[in-house]
């Protein structure tokens, strides 16, 4: 499962040498990770995008989807 997830991730990242939208790219990784279950590294991914580019539109769908994950989280106790 984590080779999967390394392959989406050198996708996304060789993908995003060629497109202008780096932050659209990250966002696509973190969903690559989060259909992978690796919950931590799509955090710090979405984290990323809000750090990198606060005042794209991309980095509010992804403040929402750090939120709506951290509240999942907080709910199970993890």
């Amino acid at each position: 499962m984590r080779n999967t997830v390394a392959c989406w991730c050198l996708f996304f990242l060789l993908f995003g040498l060629c497109s202008r939208d780096k932050a659209a790219d990250l966002y696509g990784a973190a969903q690559a990770e989060e259909a992978q279950d690796d919950r931590l590294s799509a955090e710090a991914t979405y984290e990323r995008i809000i750090r990198e580019f606060p005042d794209s539109t991309t980095a509010t769908k992804a403040r929402e989807r750090l939120a709506t994950l951290r509240s999942v989280s907080a709910a199970h106790g993890m």
